[in-house]
């Protein structure tokens, strides 16, 4: 997050001279910026699906999972996975993560509809705008508006870097979880996400039963 105000005080100026100047909202800010920030995900998996079949895709697409991939395309989805599938889909260690259903990820895949770059939009709506200025208001609206298009890749990529920490975590806390479902102190690998780090390292070292921190946790109140 340390990074965040590089895209969002350009961002901030920007729609301050959308609301002055155009009557706009933060609604016409962001579809100034439309396109400026493309997913690696979304990418990676329109890739993998135009590499795939129909009849692989028709497969993936009601469940059939890795066994409806050709060896071709099977590298491909493990290349993905290997790249993308530890992000969690939210902001919280609870959250599944792309590879904790790989068959389900690859019917999203499979039936993911084309993307449309939305930029021509954008540079279309900015003349529309542009065409209401006096000539000293577009030099300033152009500044503002380059700058923010081109600091907004900022988010995506700070959104990107942040799911893939969160999945790497994840990983580490729920393989603890599933010790502990293995030891018998929990019934849920989940449930590891309510305990603290140093509990979590006390378990570890056969000093800490996790099973009634837990169970308040999750129900609320304690006898």
């Amino acid at each position: 997050m340390i990074t965040d105000p590089a895209y969002m005080l350009p961002l901030a100026e920007l729609n301050q001279f959308v609301v002055a100047e155009f009557d706009g909202t933060m609604e016409t800010t962001t579809k100034l910026l439309a396109g400026a920030a493309p997913s690696e995900y979304r990418k990676s998996a329109l890739a993998l699906r135009d590499m795939m079949s129909p009849a692989e895709r028709e497969a993936a697409a009601i469940g059939g999972g890795i066994a409806a991939l050709e060896p071709q395309s099977l590298d491909a989805y493990k290349n993905h996975l290997r790249k993308h599938g530890p992000k969690v889909l939210g902001f919280d260690l609870s959250n599944s993560a792309y590879m904790d259903h790989p068959a389900r990820e690859l019917a999203r895949i499979a039936t993911m509809p084309d993307s449309r770059d939305p930029g021509p939009d954008a540079a279309e709506l900015a003349v529309a705008l542009r065409a209401t200025l006096e000539a000293r208001q577009v030099k300033e609206f152009d500044a503002l508006l380059a700058e923010a298009r081109e600091t907004y890749p900022i988010r995506e990529e700070g959104e990107a870097i942040h799911s893939v920490v969160m999945g790497m975590v994840r990983l580490f806390a729920m393989e603890v979880g599933d010790r502990m479902v293995t030891a018998g102190d929990l019934t849920d690998r989940v449930h590891v996400v309510f305990l603290t780090l140093d509990e979590v390292a006390a378990w570890l070292d056969d000093a800490f039963d996790p099973s009634e921190i837990t169970r308040c946790a999750l129900w609320g109140g304690c006898p």
